[in-house]
């Protein structure tokens, strides 16, 4: 499987599943060919390392519950927990942006390129938001939905180049 099939199969699996989140699972065009489209690119605000899709999402249910068990322990008035949930919510966006690196399972990527992707999913992960190099469309779903077997972490994938450093390999397989 190509990364551009498996890319497709999430997409289509995303609409199927929630038709009524359009436009919230899009992809990133960064690539480029030539030496001008890439100056191109940067000079209009293309990144290098950031991910195939991103997926945005408010904020859910679930994670309204987790906020208000934190709040809860610190604020023992219901009324107030409401307020200081609401306000944060509006004032400081809690929604969430999920970032999805595809690989196709089996695929061989260079080490610098992949660290860029690292470094920018550490960025990522530092403003609250998700990151993780998925390979299949399972782990995709998953991670959208925050449950496990969602694809490998900065961390994990931080090892590996480690590793592959280590070795003075090239390249690494996802």
């Amino acid at each position: 499987m190509s990364e551009e099939k498996l890319q497709s199969d999430i997409v289509r699996k995303f609409s199927e599943l929630y038709p009524l989140k359009r436009g919230q699972l899009f992809h990133v065009p960064n690539e480029r060919i030539t030496e001008s489209q890439k100056l191109k690119a940067k000079s209009i605000g293309v990144f290098s390392g950031v991910s195939d899709l991103l997926h945005a999402e408010g904020l859910t249910p679930e994670k309204r519950i987790v906020l208000q068990q934190i709040i809860s322990e610190f604020v023992s008035s219901k009324e107030m927990r409401f307020k200081l949930i609401s306000m944060l919510t509006k004032e400081f966006n809690l929604g969430i942006l999920n970032c999805l690196e595809l690989k196709a399972p089996e695929s061989y990527h260079k080490v610098t390129h992949v660290q860029q992707q690292v470094d920018w999913g550490r960025t990522m992960e530092l403003l609250g938001n998700g990151w993780r190099i998925i390979t299949s469309v399972e782990d995709a779903i998953n991670f959208i939905n925050f449950k496990p077997n969602k694809g490998l972490n900065t961390d994990e994938v931080q090892e590996m180049l480690d590793e592959a450093k280590a070795k003075n390999k090239k390249t690494i397989k996802f």
